[in-house]
């Protein structure tokens, strides 16, 4: 459908943006507000200085995103995306890992933003 093409897309954007270490561009598909993670509720403030922190501890962050499923409600303003994130993050300290991730976004003025981003399972992390 249109609506899974779209969130596909933002999905990918939101990825490049992170990988370029791009934090406004990674904050322009949030919400104002999100929960984020153990955090319901959370502001967009909350969440960038969430990110800022690994975006200025590592100097190179690779995703990947695999076995994505996205499924739109019937009034195609909301989406459920789950998917395997696979990350790798070098710097004076590296961190990598695999979770099994829900993501949900919804249509805000013609644009698919994320409200919310949290683990379903942790595969491994180290």
């Amino acid at each position: 459908s249109q609506a899974r093409n779209e969130v596909s897309q933002r999905l990918i954007s939101w990825k490049a943006s992170a990988e370029s270490l791009d934090l406004d561009g990674y904050m322009s598909h949030y919400a104002g507000i999100v929960d984020y993670y153990r955090r319901n509720g959370a502001s967009a403030a909350f969440v960038r200085a969430d990110k800022l922190r690994a975006f200025t501890r590592y100097d190179s962050i690779n995703i990947k995103l695999t076995n994505i499923s996205i499924s739109v409600d019937p009034a195609g303003q909301e989406a459920t995306v789950t998917l395997d994130k696979e990350w790798n993050f070098e710097g004076n300290r590296s961190s990598s890992g695999k979770v099994k991730q829900l993501m949900k976004l919804r249509k805000f003025n013609g644009q698919w933003l994320i409200t919310a981003e949290k683990d379903q399972k942790v595969y491994f992390t180290r």
